[in-house]
């Protein structure tokens, strides 16, 4: 403020005649016979304590009756009435009074030319403002002033930032390291549609330390109640699930991808294998041959989709699941039909709960009921899938997934995995396990994938083993106290992923079912997985459920995914 006020040509006449008008104010102030008192007594202290030798006279004023010293006593007030000071104001209005002050400052300093160029920092903004605020001083920031350089943990103030302009610094053990999207590999427009779905919700994305990217709303609900199941606290690892509101992935992969923020994330999307009404089938394994890398891999997985079997066709489940794989190691998992659907084998009785909670009526419960039912069939009555689709569609999938969300944060997942894959207690659920779950597998094995890129642990920790790093170490599995140690490396794919004809599992104990060796089944518990897109068998026939006492006797059928090798054990 003083060097703005020093910066005026004030005219000295009118400097000398307000000064002349404060000491005769000053002058009507002290015939009040208190003020003249207290000068009185603060002229004796004074004296007393300095002595003859340093002559003091205080003498109460507003402001030195020197007409060029008299601006330095100019205050800034914040009404008319010249009665709200900076003390009267809060601390968020102090910063951004002081942000004002500090860029009227440097713009007169530019019209004087005392510099070349101007870079301003700021540091953290958003403290003590409203968050419309926030949004409103980084847009006038961004439009006026000179280059900027803004540190934020505030997604209100990122959402409104140009999506070409971020820098996010992560702290490493090896010390600070940054990514930017300044080089984006998006075009203009896509980078445009960027910037509008980043919003206040979407924008902590770029805060992340991990990131799931999902179609709808649906799944914004489901993957956190199954985080939550896991013991996977999401928030306290910077974890974000963020729904792309449709199955246009690419813009955001970029985003997140190594020219962009680096940021370890996923794609999870419906498969949609079934044939629509246009004839079309398979768009979920399209969606995800369309985001691999490699230009030559993309056309080639194409048309292995293109030539897969029919659904219905015994032969499909085999052909399909290593296409699946391939894309799991990009990152992109693909599931059978759509969520509901594929939710049903591992958590039909919670969709059926969740279904009563919001519609009483018998009828629909029943039909709800008997479709959830059809889900766990061999051959699946596509019909009969819409139906029940329909049912949900009618209450809204994210008001249905909310409830339902409910029901599955509560189950006990741990237990619920052991009885489906049929695993004893003491071996740790490993991703071949997960891949165990038909259906349903491609969310766990997704978001096992992002639990050990945020926190360096398995989906499942309750038994897990440490995983290793370096050569043969990308999957390290120990079985409990000295028993023997298994170690594979699951083909060429990322850290955290295995391929189609890879199996990493623990040494089996004496008297304990061993892993599946090469073109044999692995066993389900009491009924088979599969939908219009997992089929098992040609004969439409559904499996009983079978009771936890009967487990031992449960007879092997053809899971999700396809054969694979053991791992060589080493005691």
């Amino acid at each position: 403020m003083r060097d703005l006020l020093e910066r005026l040509p004030l005219d000295p006449v009118n400097l000398e005649a307000t000064a002349s008008a404060i000491a005769t104010a000053v002058d009507q102030l002290t015939k009040d016979g208190n003020v003249a008192k207290l000068e009185g007594h603060l002229t004796d202290r004074l004296q007393a304590m300095f002595g003859p030798r340093l002559a003091v006279q205080p003498t109460l004023g507003f402001a030195s009756s020197k007409p060029d010293e008299l601006i330095r006593a100019v205050r800034l007030f914040f009404d008319e009435a010249r009665r709200r000071s900076i003390s009267d104001t809060s601390l968020g209005s102090a910063n951004f009074i002081y942000l004002g002050l500090l860029l009227e400052a440097l713009s007169q300093q530019r019209l004087d030319e005392e510099f070349i160029a101007t870079l301003v920092a700021v540091q953290e903004p958003e403290a003590h403002l409203h968050v419309t605020l926030q949004r409103h001083l980084f847009r006038y920031l961004l439009r006026t002033g000179p280059s900027l350089i803004l540190t934020t943990h505030s997604p209100h103030i990122a959402a409104v930032a140009p999506v070409r302009s971020f820098i996010v610094l992560r702290a490493t053990e090896s010390g600070t390291t940054g990514a930017t999207t300044a080089a984006l590999p998006v075009s203009n427009e896509e980078a445009a549609d960027l910037e509008r779905y980043l919003d206040v919700s979407r924008a902590e994305v770029l805060f992340a330390s991990a990131v799931v990217l999902v179609e709808g709303l649906a799944e914004l609900y489901i993957l956190p109640a199954l985080a939550e199941a896991a013991g996977f606290d999401l928030d306290a690892y910077g974890t974000v699930v963020a729904s792309v509101h449709g199955t246009d992935f690419k813009p955001y992969r970029a985003l997140l991808g190594p020219k962009g923020l680096n940021t370890p994330h996923v794609v999870i999307t419906d498969g949609d294998a079934a044939r629509d009404k246009r004839g079309r089938r398979e768009a979920g394994l399209k969606r995800g041959a369309n985001l691999h890398p490699e230009g030559a891999r993309r056309t080639a997985l194409l048309d292995q989709i293109a030539a897969l079997p029919e659904t219905q066709e015994a032969s499909y489940q085999t052909t399909r699941a290593p296409l699946a794989a391939e894309l799991q190691n990009i990152g992109v998992y693909v599931g059978a039909q759509t969520l509901e659907t594929d939710l049903c084998s591992m958590f039909g009785e919670e969709i059926i709960q969740a279904f009563r909670e919001l519609n009483g009526n018998a009828g629909a419960i029943g039909d709800v009921s008997r479709r959830v039912a059809n889900e766990l069939n061999v051959i699946i009555d596509p019909d009969v899938r819409k139906k029940m689709l329909k049912r949900i569609g009618d209450l809204g999938k994210g008001r249905f997934a909310q409830r339902l969300a409910a029901h599955i944060a509560r189950v006990d997942l741990d237990a619920r995995i052991r009885s489906e894959a049929q695993i004893a207690d003491d071996v740790p659920l490993d991703e071949q396990a997960l891949r165990r779950l038909g259906t349903a597998s491609y969310l766990f094995l997704a978001m096992e994938r992002i639990s050990r890129a945020a926190r360096g642990t398995p989906l499942l920790t309750g038994h897990a083993a440490p995983h290793g790093s370096g050569a043969g170490q990308r999957c390290r599995l120990v079985t409990p106290s000295s028993r023997s140690s298994t170690a594979c490396t699951p083909g060429s794919g990322p850290p955290f992923s295995t391929t189609a004809t890879s199996f990493c599992g623990p040494v089996p104990e004496a008297g304990r079912r061993a892993p599946p060796s090469p073109g044999s089944p692995t066993c389900s518990r009491h009924r088979s997985r599969p939908s219009a897109a997992w089929p098992a068998s040609p004969t439409p026939t559904r499996r009983p459920r079978r009771s936890a006492a009967a487990s031992s006797a449960a007879a092997c059928v053809p899971k999700g995914g396809s054969p694979a090798p053991p791992c060589t054990h080493s005691a």
